[in-house]
């Protein structure tokens, strides 16, 4: 290989791993950041409560009125729950949303898939049972609402019938 042709391709070489170094680094740093071009979220919470006690375990979805992004968040044994649209905890987009509570009884405690041990239900298995009433389940018909904006507290309290 004649030397000139060697030490271009030396330095077309080292100029990839260059560019390789700070395409790794560059995703790295970028790690975490929300996509620019999501809307921007805000902090919101709230308490689920059936006939005045506490309902653990139910998932709570906001659905926008019109276009937008929903959000969800499962309430802990305090019936309390966190919103999160994009990443963990994140909030919602200002905006109206219709609600829904929903929680089921999926039978045995679950078990790890990757447990020894596992095997999968059965085809013929029953479906999930719903614990509440289905009116919850549907946007159209729970009656819940809830209306998002920044700069609020935007906490929310639902209290389920039976």
């Amino acid at each position: 290989m004649p030397a000139a042709c060697h030490g271009a391709c030396r330095r077309g070489l080292s100029e990839l791993v260059v560019v390789a170094l700070l395409l790794v680094v560059g995703v790295g740093c970028s790690a975490g950041k929300p996509a620019s071009n999501r809307p921007q979220t805000h902090p919101a919470k709230g308490r689920v409560t059936m006939g005045g006690q506490p309902l653990g375990g139910a998932t709570v979805t906001f659905r926008p009125d019109g276009a937008g992004s929903g959000c969800s968040g499962i309430t802990d044994e305090s019936g309390n729950f966190k919103l999160s649209t994009f990443t963990a905890g994140d909030g919602a987009v200002p905006g109206k949303y219709r609600v829904t509570v929903t929680k089921v009884d999926a039978g045995p405690a679950s078990v790890d898939v990757n447990s020894p041990g596992y095997a999968p239900p059965a085809a013929n298995a029953p479906p999930p049972k719903s614990l509440l009433p289905d009116t919850y389940a549907d946007p159209a018909k729970s009656g819940l609402t809830a209306e998002v904006a920044g700069g609020k507290a935007n906490v929310f309290e639902f209290d389920i019938k039976r």
